[in-house]
């Protein structure tokens, strides 16, 4: 698993790159979700409950270049783990923002003490880790949404250069605009859309996700 990824594209972007076609052979665009508090959820990791402001951070989405462990980024998901009273859907998937780091449902303590540690998901050995097992055998996966990834190579005088991996594409990538940064409005980025996408094809790796409860919730008044 990279350390570094790269999502530029807006809200509505991401909707339109992830059409899919579904059991009844229509051609369908995912709707944004939000998950547990409004906040933006798990890429891999459930975010801990906080105050308004942080809750207000969460809410915004970054596009960026540079997106790294413990950030929020842009996931897919079947439309069966957010089974919600309060919103009724007929989607088969889901977009939603997690953050990026492994957070297990039995973790007490600091999160912040665990997640860097468990960012990166090897699938030769993540059946013999429980962190890993326990999520995976629940379904509980998502298709992690990125234009591509950072490798390193160092050379011979010990110097890091960073490559970016992509998907292949049937025409040249186009340089990446990144456009400002989005307060996160699920209504707005929920309309319809009539226009297919037509832009770079984005990359889409594997994850899994946990639900992680503080075992002492901060509340704000």
């Amino acid at each position: 698993m990279c350390g570094r990824t790269a999502c530029t594209l807006d809200p509505n972007q991401l909707r339109q790159a992830c059409t899919y076609t579904n059991r009844q052979g229509q051609s369908r665009q995912p709707r944004w979700r939000r998950h547990g508090n409004d906040g933006g959820g798990v890429h891999q990791s459930t975010t801990k409950q906080t105050g308004n402001h942080d809750n207000k951070r969460k809410r915004k989405y970054f596009p960026s270049y540079n997106t790294a462990p413990q950030a929020l980024t842009p996931v897919l998901v079947s439309s069966q783990h957010l089974k919600d009273e309060d919103e009724e859907s007929n989607e088969e998937q889901s977009l939603m923002l997690m953050k990026w780091g492994l957070v297990p449902s039995w973790h007490k303590g600091d999160p912040s003490a665990i997640a860097y540690k468990m960012n990166n998901c090897r699938s030769e050995g993540m059946m013999e880790k429980a962190s890993f097992k326990r999520p995976f055998e629940k379904g509980q996966r998502c298709v992690v949404l990125a234009d591509g990834y950072y490798e390193w190579h160092t050379d011979s005088n010990k110097k890091k250069q960073p490559y970016f991996i992509y998907f292949s594409q049937q025409e040249p990538v186009k340089d990446l605009n990144l456009p400002e940064s989005y307060e996160f409005d699920y209504e707005g980025a929920n309309g319809e859309i009539d226009e297919k996408w037509t832009g770079h094809r984005l990359l889409t790796m594997a994850g899994i996700f946990d639900k992680w409860t503080p075992p002492d919730p901060l509340l704000n008044c």
